[in-house]
């Protein structure tokens, strides 16, 4: 009966053997489906980032194009105020200039009023001093 207690020590090996495996066999199965939902929130994770570059790039594209039309509009103001400093030059020019020859045309005239004002002055004293005299030579004779 010795080789019966040999076989029974071996199946009892043998199924110990098993029960390791089945027990190593579950914590791999275990650690595979871990494994399979890192995966699967992995996955989810990589979508939501390609959904967010897809946003991003949107905004991108948009913001290039705003980009591009304050270019434009920068283009159009910068030459717009080009025309418009060439007109006002021109125009204040020709205004500044009108304004020293009127000033000048100005300065003649009170020049020559002043030296009208200036013989007035003097036939107004001459007058006045002959009518003192004319005064005085009445005033002799009714006396």
């Amino acid at each position: 009966m010795k080789g019966v207690t040999e076989v029974e020590e071996l199946l009892k090996q043998i199924l110990e053997s098993q029960k390791e495996i089945q027990k190593t066999l579950k914590q791999q199965g275990e650690t595979l489906q871990q494994h399979g939902q890192i995966l699967e929130q992995h996955g989810k994770m990589q979508e939501q980032q390609r959904e967010m570059l897809q946003q991003y790039g949107s905004q991108l594209d948009s913001l290039q194009k705003g980009q591009t039309r304050l270019e434009s509009r920068m283009d159009s103001l910068d030459k717009n105020q080009l025309k418009l400093e060439t007109k006002i030059e021109n125009e204040v020019i020709e205004k500044i200039r009108a304004l020293y020859d009127a000033r000048s045309l100005q300065e003649d005239i009170n020049t020559r009023i002043i030296d009208t004002l200036d013989r007035i002055e003097a036939k107004l004293d001459v007058l006045q001093m002959e009518t003192a005299h004319i005064r005085r030579v009445r005033r002799n004779r009714s006396l």
